[in-house]
C-alpha cells in the first residue's frame, strides 16, 4: 500500500466544494447503513446478475456510496482527499471532477459485471472511482514532477515527496 508522506505540488487553487461533498455524501450514507442495517446494504449494493437483467438500475450509483466497515470508509475517504484534492482544484474543476468519479465507478462497475455478469454477491464501495482519482492525479502530478512514488528514493526521481508503505 501507498501512502503519501507529503504532496508538494502547486498550491490549491480554488474551494474544492465537489470533493467535500463527495466526502459529506459517503459519511452520510455510511450514517444510514448503521442505522437501517444490513438490508438497506443488500438492496443498495450493486448485483451483476440483477442489473443484466435490467433490475435495480440505481444501485449502478448508490453502490459507490455505500462501505463495509469504518475501515473501509476511512480509508476510502483519506485516498480521496489525498489524490481529488489537486485534480479538483487544479486540474479538472468542481463539475468535471464530479463526472470523472462517477464515469470511473460506473466504468468499475461495468468492469465487475464483465467479468461475472451472473454473481448476485453484493457489491459496494468507491474503490473504482477513488482507484481512477489516484492514477489520474499521479499521472497529472508526474507530468509536474511534483509526485515521485516510493521506489524513486532508490534510484530514479526528484525525491520531492517520500512516500511510505
Amino acid at each position: 500500500m501507498l501512502i503519501p508522506e507529503r504532496h508538494e505540488s502547486r498550491a490549491l487553487s480554488r474551494f474544492l466544494i465537489a470533493l467535500v461533498t463527495l466526502i459529506v455524501a459517503n459519511i452520510l450514507v455510511f450514517l444510514a447503513e448503521l442505522s437501517l442495517g444490513d438490508s438497506f446494504v443488500t438492496r443498495y449494493s450493486m448485483k451483476p446478475a440483477e442489473i443484466v437483467h435490467g433490475v435495480h438500475l440505481e444501485t449502478l450509483f448508490t453502490s459507490m456510496f455505500l462501505h463495509a466497515n469504518i475501515l473501509h470508509i476511512a480509508g476510502n475517504m483519506l485516498y480521496l482527499w489525498v489524490f481529488g484534492d489537486e485534480l479538483e482544484a487544479n486540474y479538472l474543476g468542481s463539475t468535471r471532477f464530479v463526472v470523472f468519479y462517477l464515469v470511473c465507478g460506473l466504468a468499475a462497475s461495468a468492469l465487475q459485471i464483465a467479468v461475472n455478469p451472473a454473481s448476485t454477491v453484493p457489491n459496494l464501495g468507491a474503490g473504482g472511482a477513488i482507484a481512477a482519482c489516484s492514477a489520474r492525479s499521479w499521472s497529472s502530478s508526474r507530468a509536474t514532477g511534483s509526485w515521485s512514488p516510493f521506489w524513486s528514493r532508490f534510484g530514479s526521481g526528484n525525491g520531492a515527496s517520500r512516500p511510505w508503505c
